[in-house]
């Protein structure tokens, strides 16, 4: 389930906590890099997460990005991890940060922008 978020915040750095297992099958590894707001005023209550996929066997650089933004509840973040265990890579967040400084600093962007509320995956379905 998503719900549209309609906010206003400040700009500030966000830090990578963190990389979880969303899915393992015996073809493909599906994982979120999550970050989080740090030294703002302004109480974020959000985790901002980049999804990857990436077929087994394949090069590192062989990948799709499933989703370079997605703004997550913590019950949401907690609901997609699973006690999977698969080899992942790390990429370059340029792109991440593009997306979440123009979610951060345009009110229109964050009013469309929906927030999962349910688990990650279910999220890119919808």
């Amino acid at each position: 389930m998503l719900v549209y978020l309609l906010a206003s915040t400040s700009a500030r750095p966000q830090e990578q906590m963190d990389s979880i297992i969303l899915s393992v099958s015996p073809k493909t590894v599906r994982w979120a890099d999550v970050y989080k707001g740090a030294g703002s005023r302004l109480a974020d209550p959000y985790f901002h997460v980049r999804v990857f996929e990436k077929d087994k066997g394949t090069p590192p650089w062989a990948f799709r990005e499933r989703a370079p933004h997605l703004v997550v509840t913590p019950e949401a973040l907690a609901a997609s991890r699973t006690k999977q265990h698969a080899k992942i890579y790390a990429y370059k967040d340029v792109e991440f940060r593009i997306a979440y400084r123009h979610w951060l600093e345009d009110p229109t962007v964050r009013a469309r922008t929906p927030v999962c509320i349910t688990d990650i995956l279910s999220c890119l379905r919808r």
